[in-house]
């Protein structure tokens, strides 16, 4: 009877063994299943956690490029504001140079009107000390043709101009010998 109790418990134990050793494996696949759950799971928190960190450095970015963009929005309408400033006083300051160089050359007119005035005052100085002394020295001399010829009316000066031509600054005298002397 031993042996054949010990038969019936092998037998059964035989199932029970079968069954333990398939609840084993069960087991062990499943654990390994959890495992591989588990490695996921922590996986996909350090990426969720990675994740999290670029959004707020990218919020932080997006402030700072907000502030950025503020300040540099404010620069920009100051800068316009100085430049709408400088091109004011540069039409301004263009304007007073047109006015200076008008005066300058209104003012460099009247040097040279004054400078050929001058000169021609001197010349005609010249002129009427050289005929002084010719009218103190020779007894003849009666003066210049300018002097001498004086039309009757002023419209008539252009025509004897013209016509008395480079002889219009002469000497008039009353004899070819005084001329010459």
């Amino acid at each position: 009877e031993y042996n054949r109790l010990k038969a019936e418990a092998g037998k059964s134990t035989a199932e029970l063994q079968d069954k333990m050793q398939a609840k084993t494996r069960e087991m062990g696949n499943k654990e390994h299943a959890i495992q591989q759950y588990r490695t996921r799971v922590d996986e996909l928190t350090a990426e969720r956690e990675s994740l999290a960190a670029k959004i707020n450095a990218l919020k932080e970015r997006k402030q700072a490029s907000a502030e950025r963009i503020k300040e540099l929005t404010t620069g920009v309408a100051q800068l316009k504001a100085e430049m709408k400033q400088t091109e004011s006083s540069n039409a301004h300051a263009r304007s007073r140079q047109g006015e200076l160089r008008a005066t300058v050359a209104e003012l460099q007119a009247k040097i040279s009107a004054s400078k050929v005035e001058q000169k021609d005052s001197e010349r005609e100085k010249r002129s009427k000390e050289a005929l002084e002394n010719l009218s103190r020295l020779f007894p003849g001399v009666h003066g210049r043709m300018t002097d001498v010829c004086k039309p009757t009316q002023r419209k008539y000066d252009a025509a004897v101009t013209i016509a008395m031509g480079k002889n219009m600054d002469a000497i008039v005298v009353d004899a070819e010998a005084t001329a010459i002397e």
